[in-house]
């Protein structure tokens, strides 16, 4: 019994020791995230815009309108990290489905994470909202914790998950 221990022991201080010869890895750099928020209501934008920022988004833009939202996204800088659309935003899902096919056929944004807000859970428009390139389908007002959660997920998963395109 004894033996088993010193033996161990001599195993784990002989990985340890070689370890500590190796070449340290550099600190995981810190990349500032971007968000894109289309949301109707004044105070709404207001709470997500602040669920945002505790998630480590330093930049977050506001469209106001569909055309407003696509030159965000058509600008020549970095890709948004995250799009947040209000289903019905313009008063017709249509065209945030559309936005959303839009944004997915953009080479660029092939790592942006996609999620939408709904005051309703329609399956036929869950499905649409998946079809059209949305990662996550959330209800509105949904805890906040639970927003951070899914909307963190959502990111991590389009950037470290899925293949470049």
């Amino acid at each position: 019994m004894q033996t088993h221990a010193v033996s161990s022991h001599h195993e784990v201080n002989f990985y340890r020791s070689n370890l500590a010869q190796q070449a340290r890895q550099p600190a995981m750099e810190f990349i500032p995230m971007r968000a894109l928020l289309l949301e109707g209501s004044p105070q709404t934008r207001a709470t997500y815009e602040h669920i945002f920022k505790d998630l480590g988004f330093e930049d977050i833009e506001i469209a106001e309108n569909f055309s407003e939202a696509f030159r965000h996204i058509e600008i020549k800088h970095e890709p948004f990290d995250l799009i947040v659309l209000d289903q019905c935003y313009w008063g017709d899902d249509k065209l945030s489905l559309k936005l959303c096919e839009l944004i997915r056929s953009n080479p660029e944004y092939a790592h942006t994470a996609i999620v939408m807000l709904s005051n309703s859970c329609d399956s036929d428009e869950v499905e649409a909202a998946f079809r059209a390139g949305v990662d996550e389908f959330i209800p509105k007002y949904l805890h906040p914790l639970e927003l951070k959660r899914l909307a963190w997920n959502a990111v991590f998963e389009r950037r470290y998950t899925h293949p470049s395109f």
